[in-house]
């Protein structure tokens, strides 16, 4: 089983919960989640399984999981979401990721 790595970054609109499993020298598949409104946690019996090939990163939208909530609630947005993936690839530090947007997920992950 592959190491687990927890993290709270920072982004304009508060922080954003990202958790990452495995080595990120073999690159990084993100999950862009479902929902909105809930966290990543009931993913990872799929993708686990993955980490042993490359970095697999869980984060939850500003507003959703153990993010921070925004305090307005009419700035959610698709686009918050995106800058949302943008703030974990930057966090990576990473130029380019491998990128899964799951249901709603697909919004953000276009976006």
């Amino acid at each position: 089983m592959s190491e687990t790595v927890e993290a709270l970054v920072e982004t304009p609109h508060g922080r954003v919960y990202v958790e990452r499993e495995g080595d990120l020298a073999r690159g990084a598949v993100v999950l862009a989640a479902g929902g909105p409104g809930v966290g990543h946690d009931h993913y990872h019996p799929w993708f686990s399984r993955f980490a042993a090939l490359s970095a697999v990163v869980y984060f939850d939208y500003s507003g959703c999981g153990r993010s921070e909530r925004l305090p307005d609630g009419s700035e959610y947005s698709i686009e918050l979401f995106a800058d949302n993936v943008d703030a974990v690839r930057s966090h990576l530090g990473l130029d380019a990721i491998d990128l899964i947007g799951l249901s709603f997920g697909g919004l953000p992950a276009v976006e």
